[in-house]
């Protein structure tokens, strides 16, 4: 994925890119809030953004190789909300073009072609890079509906959302509504592998099998303030 305004790879020597395996947040960083890459065998974090303006919602593309997010345009008393594509192989940079409704929140199709802006009227549909045009309106999207959850199960027999009675917890949320308490005090879930679940936890990625087995804490190292919004890549 090709992107304009190449700078120095913020990732070379840290992290294989599309290889290792590793997930994306969003933390207090310098002078605003920064994304970070955290591996996924032993925490290590490397910033890639650095600038003082506030980034969030970040998530890694199906192939690892982009990451797509959100930034606050004009400093931290900005209101433009821009979307933005970073190639994590250059660490070259793309803003997308401005759809008609400002977006809160962005995701990938399942095939890596195009990226999904979720808005207060629907959703938004870009290209991605290399591909580049205007964001077509969506009323109505199964597909970017699912794009926007983290589903369990293959076929999907429950996402997981904050618990109806307790919000500051996750559930697993059924179709037919009902939900089991899965993390209390936990936020920003994802889909860790295809066995897996994760979110964080008191300051740390707590990883969840989906199954038997034992939850895996990992402290990112240096430590990150404000962690939130945590996306991953499972590697190859």
């Amino acid at each position: 994925m090709l992107l304009t305004g190449c700078t120095l790879p913020p990732l070379r020597g840290k992290v294989e890119i599309g290889t290792d395996a590793y997930a994306v947040v969003t933390a207090d960083g310098g002078g605003g809030r920064d994304l970070y890459i955290i591996r996924g065998d032993d925490g290590t974090a490397t910033a890639i953004t650095f600038t003082p303006t506030a980034e969030s919602g970040a998530r890694l593309s199906p192939d690892g190789g982009a990451v797509t997010f959100l930034r606050v345009a004009g400093g931290q008393g900005g209101q433009a909300i821009e979307v933005w594509v970073m190639n994590l192989l250059s660490g070259a940079e793309r803003q997308l073009p401005a759809p008609s409704t400002p977006v809160s929140a962005v995701a990938w199709s399942s095939d890596g072609t195009r990226i999904f802006g979720r808005s207060s009227d629907g959703y938004f549909a870009w290209p991605a890079p290399p591909q580049s045009g205007e964001p077509d309106f969506l009323f109505s999207s199964a597909e970017a509906d699912s794009a926007f959850q983290v589903l369990l199960g293959s076929p999907a027999f429950a996402r997981i959302a904050a618990c109806p009675a307790d919000e500051a917890s996750l559930c697993a949320v059924r179709r037919s509504g009902i939900g089991q308490v899965l993390a209390r005090g936990a936020h920003s879930p994802a889909r860790w592998g295809s066995d897996s679940v994760a979110w964080i936890l008191d300051g740390e990625i707590e990883a969840r099998p989906l199954g038997d087995g034992v939850a895996r804490r990992i402290q990112p190292e240096p430590a990150l303030t404000g962690m939130r919004g945590l996306d991953y890549f499972a590697g190859k």
